[in-house]
């Protein structure tokens, strides 16, 4: 019985097997079409469509300077390099000269200059360092000082034009804090031309707003922002040449990665290729790279790779001295020409020793064109050893009746000389005037105790230096600036008559401080 139940089940599933029209088979063949239809994945970037976007291979200092040639977009590329280089937490490096070769545009064409730039002059320019202050080397550069002045006038441009100026100088001035774009603004000609051209804005009556700041009305914006530019680039402005010389025969532009910008890069690196044969070998061992000097150069050479640059460093001696001399001068802008004086003798490479003579050198170095500083200027920087800081012959002068001071303290309610005297300008003055005389020890001590028309002993001097001595107001330093001032002084023959006007005032103070008690002793010994 239980055989023939088991044939009876195998009969059963027998007669039960799955057949191909069978709903189960139907549903796992439908299945595997669908994943036969899928794609394997792929890692090949995504199609795009032929209007995408394309990377610009323009640099971003090249799309700045592209808008700043196009008059409808040049406002925009002036605000957006207005806020890359005045922020405080960026330093803004220049990735090429186009930039400022718009900057310089836009300055020619707002001041309607149409000729050629003063700087490349086809004329022979003429260094002497007796007149450095007061002449031009070439015609040029004299013409467009005296286009600068007539354009700059008070009054003679518009509202417009002249904040344009203030943003193109303004720029340059930001650009200038950054080391890396020194040699691209001081080595190109046009550049300095425009920071030149700009000191000679003339401003208004000296009406102040407040006891600490420049005046809207007589802040000379334009010329303070140019001077500021000017400081910062003191160490590149070589009245020699040599520095600029060692560069355009030895600096390959993009020979390394930290390599300096350099307008015109092929223009440099003559000598370092092998351009000039067995020339190149002799330049080299003639050059000193620790003073950036080459010994023996011709003139003929130092004219050919330098010229323009020459006559616009060399431009700026006249600049400065209208600066010094202009009455309507703000004293913002004073300062600026004092830092200025200072960082350029700072970085002055000629030795103290010996006779200043540039006879024999066709290019005078900028020791003897310190020496021969004219008398208006040097009469000037004496003067501002004591310049009031509240009164009608200040410099910014406060009016009283409109001007509230907020800041009242116990110096300025006893009047003193500390409450009184003008001490950002004073110890400018002296920063100026003690290296000045040690340039050229006791001849320049002789010219200032002369200094003036007539030649007569400047008493007025020691009366500024000898509060000084004693000032507790301003640098820590200005007292022993003046102790040098005044050793500097003791060096003249003619100390004999200045010890019978200032024995009695020295001995007073010698007993009261050690320091003016070892001057006296120096002083007297001297005599």
């Amino acid at each position: 019985g239980t055989s023939s139940n088991n044939n009876s089940v195998k009969e059963s599933l027998c007669s039960n097997q799955i057949t191909s029209d069978h709903p189960l088979v139907e549903r796992e063949r439908k299945m595997d079409d669908h994943l036969s239809r899928k794609r394997p994945r792929s890692n090949s970037p995504a199609p795009t469509t032929s209007n995408a976007v394309r990377p610009s291979s323009l640099s971003r200092g090249q799309v700045l300077a592209a808008q700043l040639n196009e008059p409808h977009k040049r406002n925009e590329a002036l605000n957006e390099l207005m806020k890359l280089t005045a922020a405080p937490e960026l330093s803004y490096s220049l990735d090429g000269e186009e930039i400022l070769v718009a900057l310089v545009d836009i300055f020619f064409d707002a001041l309607g200059w149409k000729g050629r730039r003063p700087a490349y002059s086809k004329s022979i320019p003429v260094f002497s360092s007796v007149s450095a202050w007061t002449s031009h080397v070439t015609p040029e550069t004299e013409e467009w000082a005296t286009f600068c002045s007539i354009q700059l006038a008070k009054g003679k441009l518009g509202i417009i034009t002249l904040k344009l100026l203030e943003v193109v100088l303004l720029i340059m001035r930001n650009l200038s804090f950054v080391a890396s774009n020194h040699r691209l603004m001081a080595y190109s000609p046009d550049v300095l031309t425009v920071l030149v051209g700009a000191l000679y804005e003339t401003t208004a009556n000296n009406v102040g707003t407040s006891d600490d700041t420049v005046v809207n009305n007589n802040s000379s914006a334009v010329a303070t922002h140019a001077m500021h530019a000017l400081v910062n680039l003191a160490q590149y402005l070589d009245v020699t040449g040599q520095k600029l010389l060692c560069d355009k025969l030895f600096l390959v532009d993009g020979s390394a990665e930290d390599a300096p910008l350099i307008p015109d890069g092929p223009s440099f690196g003559q000598a370092a290729d092998g351009k000039f044969g067995f020339g190149s070998i002799l330049l080299a061992k003639r050059m000193d790279t620790k003073e950036d000097f080459v010994a023996d150069s011709s003139t003929e050479l130092i004219l050919e790779l330098t010229g323009p640059y020459l006559s616009s460093v060399w431009s700026v001696f006249p600049a400065v001295n209208k600066v010094f001399t202009d009455s309507s001068s703000p004293r913002l802008l004073i300062m600026m020409a004092e830092d200025f004086l200072q960082e350029f003798m700072a970085h002055t490479r000629s030795g103290l020793l010996g006779q200043v003579d540039d006879k024999g050198n066709l290019v005078p170095d900028a020791r003897s064109i310190m020496v021969n500083i004219p008398s208006t200027t040097l009469q000037r920087l004496l003067e501002l050893l004591y310049v009031p800081r509240l009164t009608s012959d200040s410099l910014e002068y406060v009016d009283p009746t409109i001007c509230i001071v907020t800041r009242v303290n116990t110096l300025r309610m006893l009047l003193g000389y500390d409450a009184t005297v003008d001490t950002d300008v004073r110890d400018r003055a002296l920063d100026v005037l003690v290296p000045l005389l040690e340039l050229d020890s006791p001849h320049m001590a002789e010219r200032i105790i002369t200094v003036g028309k007539y030649k007569r002993i400047q008493n007025r001097l020691f009366d500024s230096l000898i509060p000084i001595l004693t000032t507790q107001a301003g640098r820590t330093e200005a007292p022993n600036l003046a102790l040098q001032l005044f050793k500097e002084l003791s060096k003249v023959e003619m100390n004999r008559m200045l010890s019978i006007y200032l024995r009695e005032r020295l001995t007073a103070l010698g007993s009261k401080e050690p320091k003016i008690a070892h001057l006296v002793l120096n002083f007297f010994h001297a005599e």
